[in-house]
């Protein structure tokens, strides 16, 4: 097995706010997702509405009312499964 798929799926968390920063962060790890810091590429980019796309292949913007979310390929199965973990994360929490 590569090093590359014995760590879970990194996701770019970015906010305005810092309570926002933190809230998405914790539904981050709370899916299962290991958050990337500094120049670490990420698979997911997890951000609010008022910050720019992260350039990883999904993009998932979080608002008070929705999460849209935009593909830049299609992802392998282990990264579909942890964007299920993830919207189910930030429903539940009603972010």
């Amino acid at each position: 097995m590569s090093e590359a798929r014995s760590c879970p799926v990194g996701a770019r968390v970015v906010a305005a706010a810092p309570l926002l920063q933190a809230g998405l962060e914790r539904a981050a790890l709370g899916a299962g997702l290991r958050v990337a810091d500094g120049d670490e590429t990420a698979t997911i980019g997890l951000r609010s509405p008022n910050v720019r796309p992260a350039h990883a292949t999904l993009d998932v913007c979080a608002d008070a009312d929705r999460v849209t979310i935009t593909l830049a390929a299609v992802p392998d199965p282990e990264t579909w499964s942890k964007l299920l973990a993830l919207l189910k994360e930030l429903l539940d929490h009603g972010f």
